[in-house]
């Protein structure tokens, strides 16, 4: 049985219950609405539920009964979603073919008294996993296993290709992302490269620009009409014109915001260095506004090129822009410290909680330095969290 709400608005997780997960994982799980870390033995499950809740939100729900066994599995979301899934019968040749799944949509509402009302709205039965739809109950979600690719970058030619001992590794990795994202929301991030932040920032950027050129054209269209209609009264026109400018002003920097603060962390981060991301988008030391150009946030006499960056300074760069260019999103990170500098690893999920973008983050780590500043965030699967086992 699958019991799922489709809802508008920020959808975390915020509990989980499976029985027989693996055939070794049954038990409870709540879920806090910012961090949540799970930690444990090498072994002991992390990534195994890791893989199920995303699986199970991002509408990759047939996956997940091509890659794992479970006999129950209840996902809650923190807008009142549910998302039941009951086996019933035998699993039979690698788990093709099961007895039956049900998939029941739910709509919860709230009636004047505050007691929830729920009303089905369908009922399909399945017997194949393949036939099941897929849909995600979330609004975003990301992906990132262990084996993510992070040394590469955009600068990559064919020449260098050439010095590849295995020349299929990238495109296997870009076609197990493929693979299992789903959609524009909900991806699979098998590499952090600065290629892939490039295609980001100036996605993101883009956007930003063409709400400032329409601000820019409103406003020359406004001014057009103050002088139009100021009747030979130039101070009072003047005065008109001056107030408008300083609100268009404010209102392109609070459009820029999400850059400014992304560049002032890169800046705190990286210290006194700027990344410079192309030709004409830099991050780093800020600028005064005389000197910015259309696409400068950063100080170029000082950019080191992003494709010099070392693997842990673009895996902090990836993680940075990620959460920048989402809101309301899912975070999955399979040991998030891989690569990083201890001093990393220690100011990461800090950094990312400062950037309030209304993420939830769901990790699985062995580093203390990560796990240590949050024990009332921790959430440790099995008996210890295996601290000598890697």
């Amino acid at each position: 049985m699958f019991v799922a709400l489709l809802t508008q608005g920020a959808q975390m997780i915020t509990s989980f219950e499976v029985k027989k997960l693996n055939r070794k994982i049954s038990g409870v799980f709540n879920f806090q609405d910012d961090l949540n870390i799970m930690t444990g033995k090498n072994g002991c499950g992390k990534t195994t539920i890791m893989k199920a809740l995303w699986y199970m939100i991002s509408g990759n729900s047939d996956k997940l009964f091509e890659e794992l066994y479970l006999e129950y599995a209840l996902l809650k979301m923190s807008n009142g979603t549910s998302f039941e899934i009951i086996v019933k019968g035998d699993e039979k040749s690698k788990g093709k073919k099961i007895i039956q799944y049900e998939l029941v949509l739910i709509d919860t509402m709230i009636n004047d008294g505050g007691v929830e009302k729920i009303i089905i709205e369908d009922s399909l039965s399945f017997e194949n996993y393949s036939d099941l739809p897929t849909f995600p109950i979330s609004e975003s979600s990301l992906f990132f296993p262990t084996f993510r690719r992070i040394e590469g970058g955009f600068s990559i030619n064919t020449i260098n290709n050439r010095k590849y001992r295995r020349p299929s590794l990238r495109d296997s990795l870009e076609q197990i992302s493929e693979t299992l994202t789903n959609g524009n929301n909900h991806k699979f991030i098998a590499s952090i490269s600065t290629e892939d932040v490039i295609y980001l920032l100036n996605s993101k950027y883009a956007d930003i620009s063409e709400i400032i050129r329409k601000m820019e054209a409103n406003q020359s269209s406004q001014i057009l009409a103050i002088v139009a209609n100021s009747q030979d009264k130039e101070k009072t026109a003047l005065e008109d014109i001056r107030k408008l400018v300083k609100k268009n002003d404010k209102q392109k920097e609070d459009a820029l915001m999400p850059f400014t603060i992304l560049s002032d962390l890169i800046r705190n981060i990286f210290k006194d260095t700027s990344i410079e991301i192309s030709n004409n988008l830099k991050l780093g030391e800020n600028l005064s506004k005389t000197e910015q150009s259309s696409l400068d946030i950063g100080n170029t006499r000082e950019a080191i090129m992003s494709d010099k960056l070392s693997a842990g300074e673009k895996q902090m760069l990836g993680f940075l822009c990620y959460n920048f260019f989402y809101d309301n999103c899912v975070f999955f990170i399979d040991e998030p410290e891989l690569s990083l500098h201890t001093d990393w690893q220690r100011i990461l999920f800090p950094t990312l909680l400062k950037q309030k973008r209304n993420n939830q983050f769901i990790i699985a780590t062995h580093s203390p330095f990560i796990y240590t500043k949050y024990t009332n965030k921790e959430i440790i699967i099995g008996s210890d969290k295996g601290d000598n086992n890697g």
